[in-house]
């Protein structure tokens, strides 16, 4: 029996530790089994039955999984490998990510841009969604993709419950599922016509999925007992996965990863957060999917002065959140003060350690600010500060103020991090700027740095003081060099200077603040839709 128990038993978390603490997985899916007891309680699993019968006889039988991703490998010219696209309310590693998103509507604009599966998070609590969500999902999708109910499935219930509300397939984890109760489920989803989607995260995982002859295994780039992320997880487990379609979840931003995984023999991705915050859905899957970011404009928040501003920021979308270590800043912040926003960005963009910054390009900007970066502002600082500093786990270094060549010669010789520098404008009415001096200033200064940012000079200010330039020499500027644009944004004006400029980037603090220092979260999110609407 106890040899039974091992064979059965042996890969779940925590096996054979008597004073095992569950994790949070574990607690996730205990929650799960509550609810679903009540469900069944009130629904009898003969209704659930009726329910799917009959969704199956006016709307037709489940669509083959693997097929699906098979021809969504073909979807559209350049991609590499099928798109499986998510519908997610919020996940409990980062809290709220787009609770008013109407699950029709997204699901109109994700088939429409060619994902082979739509996978639909169904758990009410974590991840706030319903199985009202996979029938909005199943209805309104064009071209017939694939629905997948993601959730805890541990009972052939939750399978039909699934098929009665419009899923063609569901998923099933091995890390919570007792062998024998794999093979059982896996049974019942053939009975229903379905073919699951079976979930591995590690090699014991892949071996079993395999030898109980799962046919479509996905790899979970995030361990949901830690909720740490590894990104090259799949690229590890991909050998071991024989003739079954094998897709890559979890954690998945650019166009890089999409194409790494298509190299190591991924036929699909699932991808759903990046998706969920993007301002323009059909825009993200292309750039996602063909790696046409070459235009996107990053957004900037700066001036943030503690964790909740920071954290709201980044929901937001915010590429970069610039912290201001200049004293007599009305946003300034100490290290010690800036040591816990970092530590939440990082966090918040699973990010361990330093980036490589071996490649400075703005293309390689845009990959890494896929999630959002600190930006350090500094002014007049030591080189030996602002080194020390970046060692906090700041990405990006601004320069304020009167940094000459030399001062950027010797930082750039010690830090390879990117480097931007402020060159500053007269406020808009005042007497205007020599432009052939002001390109080669612009020139010089792009020896060691590698972006300028303009921004409005009022003096006695050092930034943040909601006054805007001519935007036309930013016009000029951002085809001498890559460019950020500050001064004076709001949501209200962004979408005007973009219409005019397409700068790297753009910058905001006094534009989205309540008061000096302290954000306002609506303004911050609207600030931030308007530039990616732009």
């Amino acid at each position: 029996m106890a040899e039974d128990e091992s064979w059965d038993c042996s890969h779940l978390h925590g096996y054979g530790i008597p004073d095992h603490n569950p994790s949070r997985l574990q607690s996730i899916v205990e929650r799960v089994r509550v609810d679903l007891q009540k469900r069944m309680m009130q629904v009898p699993h003969s209704e659930v039955e009726a329910k799917a019968a009959g969704f199956v006889r006016d709307h037709g039988k489940p669509v083959e999984l693997a097929a699906r991703i098979q021809e969504g490998m073909a979807a559209r010219d350049g991609w590499k490998v099928a798109l499986a696209a998510e519908f997610k309310r919020a996940s409990p590693s980062k809290g709220d990510i787009a609770p008013d998103l109407e699950p029709a509507e997204v699901a109109r604009q994700y088939s429409r841009a060619g994902a082979a599966v739509l996978s639909v998070l169904t758990e009410p609590v974590w991840f706030k969604g319903t199985c009202d969500d996979l029938l909005a999902v199943r209805m309104a999708a064009e071209n017939r993709p694939a629905i997948l109910r993601k959730d805890f499935v541990v009972d052939e219930y939750q399978i039909v419950e699934g098929l009665a509300y419009g899923a063609d397939t569901v998923l099933l984890m091995v890390s919570i599922l007792p062998r024998s109760k794999l093979r059982s489920l896996l049974a019942c989803c053939r009975r229903h016509g379905m073919e699951p989607l079976v979930e591995v995260v590690n090699e014991v995982e892949m071996q079993i999925a395999v030898s109980e002859g799962a046919t479509v295994i996905g790899v979970n780039n995030r361990n949901l007992h830690t909720f740490e992320l590894d990104p090259h997880r799949t690229d590890r487990l991909a050998l071991l996965a024989g003739s079954a379609v094998l897709l890559a979840l979890s954690g998945i931003s650019n166009a890089e990863e999409v194409d790494r995984y298509a190299k190591i023999g991924c036929h699909g991705v699932l991808v759903g957060e990046s998706l969920m915050r993007a301002t323009n859905i059909e825009r993200a899957i292309s750039g996602l999917m063909r790696g046409c970011v070459a235009s996107d404009v990053l957004a900037k928040v700066c001036g943030v002065t503690n964790v909740e501003d920071a954290t709201a920021a980044a929901r937001a979308g915010a590429n970069l959140i610039g912290l201001i270590f200049v004293s007599k800043s009305k946003r300034s912040v100490t290290r010690s003060v800036a040591a816990p926003i970092i530590d939440t960005v990082n966090s918040f963009s699973e990010r361990a350690g330093i980036i490589d910054w071996s490649d400075r390009s703005t293309t390689a900007l845009r990959r890494h600010a896929r999630r959002p970066l600190i930006v350090g502002v500094f002014m007049d600082h030591s080189v030996d500060e602002v080194v020390s500093a970046v060692r906090d786990g700041i990405a990006i270094v601004q320069l304020h103020g009167q940094e000459d060549a030399a001062y950027m010669k010797e930082l750039r010789s010690r830090l390879t991090t990117f480097i931007v520098k402020v060159l500053h404008i007269p406020p808009a009415g005042s007497t205007g700027v020599d432009v052939d001096a002001f390109r080669a200033q612009v020139s010089d200064v792009m020896q060691h740095a590698d972006a300028i940012l303009l921004d409005t000079a009022v003096k006695g200010e050092s930034g943040g003081t909601g006054v805007a330039f001519d935007w036309t020499l930013a016009e000029q500027v951002a085809r001498w060099a890559p460019t950020f644009v500050a001064g004076g944004l709001t949501a209200g004006n962004v979408g005007d200077l973009l219409k005019r400029v397409r700068p790297l980037g753009v910058d905001v603090a006094s534009g989205v603040e309540a008061s000096p220092g302290k954000k306002d979260v609506g303004k911050v999110k609207a600030f931030v839709t308007a530039v990616k609407a732009a």
